[in-house]
């Protein structure tokens, strides 16, 4: 029994629980061989030993074996629960922020080596954090730049989606998605608007004559005459073949006929060089007002029929040119 309880002793002292529990274990086993053997041996002396000596003798055992017992829980109490809920609390305020990793070294050496490997696991930890916070920053970045090409690219295409290959200036697609939106934005704002359908006469007899090259030609010249010589409120359209359909955004009616005239001199003084031709092309210009020649009500695509119809008008009114005035 001395001997156990030295053995006991010094696992306590060496402060290594796994070694004080098979102390316990051994010692246990040990007391338990001494009461059986006690047990057999009163029996067979019973005559010498009285039955009160053989009570006290277990009892002193037993008081032996419960102390033993409360200090291995004093032991682990003290070495290893304690040691383990400061690791458990120093853990959570760790990863609250409250605490640095230089602080575990404040810990008692029962959990030493455990907070040494929790330290470096959470340096490692750091890290990586960093690391992927670097590749994050570096993704982002890259992320922006590539939408920003796409979105350049994007915005390429559709400007070459909705221009005329030819004149460079807006196709009839672009005119229908627009139109209906200007006419609404114009009412809206209680502004006018002006409509200029504009179409080459004789155009076809200049293709047919000098092919379909001088045909582009003018084409291309005179969407160059329109653009040039309207605001950057306007908008200009190439609304098929010959035809182009100028949109006069806040102008009126008397302004948007200084506007025709002066387009049809410069095209006039475009086509000198084909004096041969008879009739040489010529421009011919139906306007309508958004607020003079539409109803409050009426929908956008009666005001492109109101201009297409002064348009046929102006067309057959005009005496077709011979070829000495031409």
């Amino acid at each position: 029994m001395i001997f156990d309880c030295l053995r006991f002793e010094r696992g306590l002292l060496n402060g290594r629980g796994r070694f004080s529990r098979r102390v316990l274990l051994t010692g246990g086993l040990f007391l338990v061989f001494l009461a059986t053997a006690w047990i057999a041996s009163t029996l067979m002396h019973a005559a010498q030993t009285s039955l009160a000596s053989a009570i006290t003798t277990l009892l002193i055992l037993m008081s032996i074996k419960v102390l033993m017992l409360i200090s291995a829980l004093s032991y682990e109490m003290l070495y290893w629960r304690r040691p383990m809920q400061e690791l458990v609390e120093q853990v959570k305020q760790t990863r609250q922020g409250q605490r640095s990793p230089e602080d575990w070294k404040n810990l008692k050496h029962g959990v030493r080596e455990i907070s040494e490997q929790i330290v470096a696991l959470i340096r490692e930890n750091q890290m990586l954090k960093s690391e992927v916070a670097e590749l994050k920053s570096e993704m982002r970045q890259r992320i922006a730049s590539r939408t920003d090409a796409l979105e350049r690219q994007l915005g390429v295409a559709r400007a070459k989606a909705s221009k005329d290959a030819l004149t460079g200036v807006f196709n009839r697609r672009h005119f229908e998605e627009t139109f209906p939106k200007l006419v609404e934005l114009s009412r809206t704002q209680g502004e006018n608007l002006v409509i200029m359908m504009v179409d080459v006469d004789y155009f076809k007899n200049l293709n047919d004559t000098l092919g379909h090259a001088t045909g582009d030609e003018l084409l291309r010249s005179i969407g160059q005459i329109l653009r040039s010589s309207v605001r950057e409120t306007d908008m200009v359209y190439r609304y098929g073949g010959d035809e182009f359909i100028v949109l006069l955004m806040g102008s009126d009616i008397t302004s948007a006929k200084i506007l025709s005239d002066r387009l049809k001199h410069l095209v006039d003084g475009l086509t000198l060089h084909h004096r041969f031709l008879s009739p040489r092309p010529r421009l011919s210009i139906g306007l309508a007002s958004l607020k003079e020649d539409l109803s409050p009500v009426a929908n956008p695509s009666e005001l492109l029929k109101i201009a297409d119809q002064k348009l046929y008008e102006i067309k057959h009114a005009r005496p077709v040119p011979s070829r000495r005035s031409a």
